[in-house]
């Protein structure tokens, strides 16, 4: 591996021009620890809704086109392929947190329960532009904030 992969403790900034692909690779990261090495993670989605990131999970996972499932025009064959993943998707320890206006400090109090209760080995925060500041009226950077 180019990186030798994640490891606990790193921050990693997905950074990149819009409409570039940055939220499904943070998905492909949370399907792969979740669904693919069954370690309990979490995303904080300030930019999708819960259903919308389910369906990409699901299109991913059983490899269906996303228009298909979003226009209704689905195969009997991408229908089997959809049954067969669900149960594994579902089952997967994978948290969504889809809650509007967060903070830093609430995301914060958030992951702290969540490995208090789940042992959560991964956390995911998409679109960390749309995350109201800490109360903090100092001009740091957002990165700065959330590391």
């Amino acid at each position: 591996a180019l990186t030798n992969g994640m490891h606990p403790g790193q921050m990693i900034v997905i950074a990149a021009r819009p409409a570039m692909g940055k939220s499904t690779l943070a998905l492909d990261f949370a399907r792969a620890a979740s669904i693919k090495n069954n370690l309990p993670s979490v995303i904080f989605s300030l930019e999708m809704g819960r259903n919308e990131i389910a369906m990409r999970l699901l299109s991913a996972e059983a490899r269906v086109a996303l228009h298909h499932m979003r226009s209704g025009t689905m195969t009997d064959e991408d229908w089997t392929r959809l049954a067969r993943r669900m149960p594994e998707v579902s089952a997967a320890p994978l948290y969504i947190d889809d809650s509007p206006n967060l903070s830093m400090m609430e995301i914060r109090a958030k992951c702290r329960r969540l490995k208090q209760r789940n042992d959560i080995k991964l956390v995911i925060i998409d679109y960390l532009q749309l995350m109201q500041a800490g109360g903090s009226k100092r001009s740091e950077s957002r990165q700065q904030e959330v590391s």
